[in-house]
């Protein structure tokens, strides 16, 4: 029937988080839209029906990126692809998405120092991280860090990143951070996302020095990527065997494309954290508010609420936000202050539980992380944001305090012997048990001994 272009009022709203209206080339990639399809149909007969053409794929997840050539309304564009093609399972305009500090120009200030100042700075002690230290390092464990980059040649980052790295902005292994001196999106700020991913890492190797860092670049020097790149990347990270997700970036709308890889994170028993917003606002951001992700938001030095920090009921635990010393691209150290850096220090709580009990389910370090905390709720300041900032700021000593390093006994027949198919399996798995007789509880473990299901 030809592309459609003529689709009536099916307009959807969507709003930033500037105060004053923004055009939809802001909020979305021009021209682009993210197709899913229903079972039984091709992508052939989508770009045939609607004479569109396929961008790129996402490999395993039956996602599409599509061209529309002169399609100017994406959100609107999609939602009729919906309505009108039985081909068309999902579909929604490539969404921008951003770091916190970009939106709000939060500043990074290089400050120099040495490896001393950033391993002694003060908010380590207040968290407990040398004790935590004596129990677990974060060895044998993998973070990945949707970032922008990271600077390989920083003396931090010796022998700590993970050789299948990978760039999602330029397409190729090397993920590395830089600044091309240029204002790129026109808003007379030049490279304000610049140094973003090298603080993020930098802030993860100080709570977990030994665990194995996999930068995913998904944002470009200006802090910003697209729905398509971060969901590629999500999947990317699980099928490389990460343990653990840092997503210090956000837009306070939900993204079903980016949605549908937490998920398939979730169900790989990946640990997802992200950060709550820089806005000072009763609001949740994306991918943050998705029902799998831990929330972050950050505290100051006395643990109250930094004075730009989001608060909601959904966020499930505080860490420091201010003031905080980490790499910076050149070999340099930086400060910085937003949600973007308190997140990664749960991101290393979560590689510290792991590295000490590799069995652990995921759940179970959430439970651990949220309840081994300190509170916060009797300071003054905080009791206007009351159970809106998490269970309370971390505690790392705590959350790895009785944590046996070896799995359960498993219990039952060993005559029992249940087959599974296909093996291995990216996907759904069927278990079969010859033997058994009514019904049959038990657990499902992998090679290494980690608790599945």
């Amino acid at each position: 029937m030809g592309r459609l272009t003529a689709f009536g009022a099916i307009l959807f709203a969507a709003t930033l988080i500037w105060a004053a209206p923004a055009a939809a080339t802001d909020l979305y990639v021009p021209e682009q839209v993210l197709v899913s399809l229903a079972p039984g149909h091709t992508i052939d007969e989508v770009n045939d029906r609607w004479e569109t053409a396929t961008i790129d794929s996402l490999a395993g997840a039956n996602v599409y990126l599509l061209y529309c050539e002169g399609v100017e309304d994406c959100e609107g564009y999609a939602a009729y692809m919906v309505i009108e093609d039985p081909a068309v399972a999902e579909a929604e305009a490539n969404y921008h998405e951003e770091t916190p500090e970009a939106i709000r120009q939060m500043i990074i200030v290089a400050v120099g120092g040495t490896m001393v100042d950033y391993e002694d700075q003060a908010l380590t002690e207040r968290i407990g991280l040398d004790a935590a230290h004596a129990l677990s390092r974060g060895a044998g464990t993998r973070v990945a860090v949707l970032d922008t980059g990271i600077d390989p040649d920083h003396p931090l980052f010796v022998d700590r990143i993970d050789a299948v790295c990978w760039d999602f902005v330029e397409g190729d292994p090397e993920p590395w951070e830089s600044a091309n001196g240029v204002d790129d999106d026109g808003d007379y700020i030049v490279d304000e996302g610049f140094g973003h991913g090298t603080m993020v890492a930098g802030i993860v190797s100080l709570v977990a020095p030994e665990t194995t860092l996999l930068p995913l670049r998904v944002l470009d020097d200006e802090g910003r990527g697209t729905s398509f790149g971060i969901a590629k990347a999500i999947r990317y990270a699980v099928d490389q065997g990460a343990d653990v997700l840092n997503m210090s970036f956000g837009v306070p709308r939900t993204i079903s494309m980016i949605g549908r890889q937490l998920d398939y994170a979730d169900s790989a028993g990946v640990v997802l954290v992200a950060g709550a917003g820089n806005e000072n606002q009763h609001q949740q951001y994306y991918p943050g508010a998705h029902s799998k992700t831990m929330m972050v938001t950050a505290l100051d030095s006395l643990d109250v609420k930094a004075d730009f920090a989001d608060w909601h009921s959904n966020v499930h635990v505080s860490a420091p936000g201010t003031g905080v010393r980490s790499a910076y691209p050149g070999g340099e150290w930086g400060l910085g202050a937003g949600c973007s850096f308190a997140t990664p220090f749960i991101a290393g709580e979560a590689a510290l539980i792991r590295s000490l009990s590799a069995w652990i389910a995921k759940e179970e370090i959430e439970v651990r992380i949220a309840s081994s905390v300190d509170p916060i709720y009797g300071i003054p300041a905080n009791d206007p944001y009351e159970g809106q900032l998490g269970a309370g700021r971390i505690a790392l000593e705590d959350a790895l305090l009785g944590l046996p390093a070896a799995a359960p006994e498993r219990s039952g027949p060993a005559s029992v012997v249940a087959h599974a198919v296909p093996n291995p399996a990216t996907d759904v798995i069927r278990f079969t048990l010859p033997q058994a007789r009514g019904a049959v509880s038990g657990a499902v473990y992998d090679l290494s001994g980690r608790l599945v299901k």
